[in-house]
């Protein structure tokens, strides 16, 4: 769980039917609330770092916005979109759902639309290095974790303070994902010419088996699947409003990778390889294979790229399901890398593990619709339990399998 609410806060989620419903907009400081005609609905996905674009409709026939033509240094301005309650006593408990940059401004007489882009956005305008000026990370082993920080912060520009009051980044996440990493020794080298920033952080969840994303905060978060158990949501019938969506897809297997070892920059050659499959997917379905092969991140050691290929096979070694339900908005707290005990008579599922994939707010209807999956696919999963024989679960110890 990366999203920390109040007790209040929960307790109005959960109520049936809560009131004292407040659904916030503030743009430049001042409060528009009672000028939009609806709120946007806020889409999240799994590796998402840069978020999505959202669109405010507004009311145009006080005239008010007509300012935005007069003094255009408002585009640019920030936008908060916030959602919560309040008290008897009229006080607000509320978290932010969204914050952006106004990037674009529609008017049709008496109606208009404020588009706003997330504050993360501005990375996609950023590169790594540059053909005249190369960044080289090969002199060295570098923790995944920390080559993220420098990317974020030395060319991102956002916040290096290393602390919780980091504005840009999630620090508790990311010192998690950290450790993950060097529990598992994980080391790379780098060497960029130019690259694309977000591209580049896109390649770091690939070679890591992890999921970066950013919130409603605007800050970045990370986190890395393994065998222990997280935050944990129980979500049963009684929660879902309408019908389940259930999809099995062969797109989801993987059961041969190859991760290519020691990239020479200067010959363009490979020093080796390693190559691991899934035999019993292999035989039950045939070879669906990928290869790493990124000449601007790449791993080392033998040991840490099979580390990878292996966790891949073996979470990707069966089609895995997707599941599609809607609910009230009492699950505004779940994150990614967090995983829900399902259970529902429809599909007779009882107690099964997913794990979120995408959601959508519609805070105007009430409605959160949530995709999850097994958490064997492409993004941070969760598992609990122990699984004899297999490489990595079915070890007893405090990195994979904790007793407790």
């Amino acid at each position: 769980m990366s999203i920390t609410i109040t007790a209040s806060y929960r307790t109005w989620m959960e109520l049936t039917k809560p009131n004292s419903i407040l659904s916030k907009f503030t743009f430049n400081n001042s409060n528009l609330s009672n000028r939009v005609i609806q709120f946007p609905t806020i889409i999240r996905e799994a590796g998402d770092i840069t978020g999505e674009t959202v669109v405010f409709d507004i009311e145009n026939a006080s005239q008010l916005f007509n300012s935005l033509n007069t003094n255009r240094e408002q585009l640019l301005k920030t936008g908060i979109f916030e959602y919560g309650y309040t008290s008897g006593n009229g006080s607000e408990d509320l978290i932010q759902m969204f914050g952006g940059e106004l990037t674009r401004v529609e008017l049709n007489e008496g109606r208009g639309k404020m588009i706003f882009e997330n504050k993360l956005t501005k990375l996609k305008r950023r590169r790594v290095g540059s053909g005249a000026v190369p960044i080289d990370y090969t002199n060295s082993l570098h923790n995944p974790a920390d080559l993220a920080w420098y990317i974020c912060t030395s060319h991102g520009g956002l916040s290096g303070v290393q602390s919780t009051s980091n504005s840009d980044i999630d620090y508790t996440t990311w010192s998690a994902w950290r450790t993950a990493l060097s529990d598992d020794a994980i080391g790379i080298q780098a060497y960029f010419e130019g690259n694309d920033l977000v591209e580049t952080l896109e390649l770091l969840q690939r070679l890591t088996d992890s999921v970066i994303w950013s919130q409603g905060d605007n800050k970045i978060y990370f986190s890395r699947w393994t065998g222990a158990s997280s935050y944990n949501v129980t979500i049963t019938d009684s929660h879902i409003v309408g019908k389940i969506g259930y999809e099995l897809n062969t797109d989801s297997i993987l059961n041969k990778v190859t991760v290519q070892l020691s990239y020479n920059t200067q010959q363009n050659t490979w020093a080796g390889q390693v190559v691991y499959q899934n035999s019993d997917s292999v035989g039950s379905y045939g070879i669906f294979e990928a290869v790493y092969n990124d000449t601007s991140v790449w791993y080392c050691t033998s040991a840490t790229a099979m580390n990878l290929a292996q966790r891949l096979c073996y979470r990707r070694g069966n089609a895995n399901a997707e599941i599609t339900f809607d609910t009230p908005l009492r699950f505004l707290d779940i994150s990614f890398g967090d995983y829900m005990d399902f259970t529902t008579q429809v599909y007779s599922l009882s107690g099964k593990k997913l794990n979120l994939k995408k959601y959508s707010i519609d805070t105007d209807a009430g409605i959160m619709t949530i995709v999850a999956d097994e958490g064997f696919d492409r993004g941070a999963g969760r598992l609990s339990g122990f699984i004899l024989d297999d490489t990595y679960y079915g070890l007893l110890d405090q990195t994979y399998n904790p007793l407790f």
